[in-house]
């Protein structure tokens, strides 16, 4: 695969907010990425993979700047606790 710039950035974001803890296995999100990066075309000015690599970072500026953190941590122990009933 030729351009990475996008499974980078979602890969990392993912793994900063743990949510391939519990939520989505690793290589089943980096093959998602993939399969959507194979479908975006650079020749495209705008809309291509690089586009969908700033959203990422954009959305992921918004979540750290905000409660977000704290909000999806009380969330994740509060899933832990009642795990046996899954």
């Amino acid at each position: 695969m030729k351009n990475k710039t996008l499974i980078s950035m979602a890969t990392e974001i993912f793994s900063r907010w743990d949510f391939f803890e519990g939520f989505i296995s690793q290589d089943k999100f980096t093959n998602f990425i993939k399969e959507i990066t194979i479908g975006y075309n650079r020749n495209i000015a705008y809309h291509n993979d690089l586009h969908a690599g700033d959203v990422f970072q954009t959305l992921n500026y918004m979540l750290v700047t905000s409660d977000a953190k704290k909000v999806y941590n009380k969330n994740i122990k509060f899933k832990k606790k009642f795990e046996i009933f899954y």
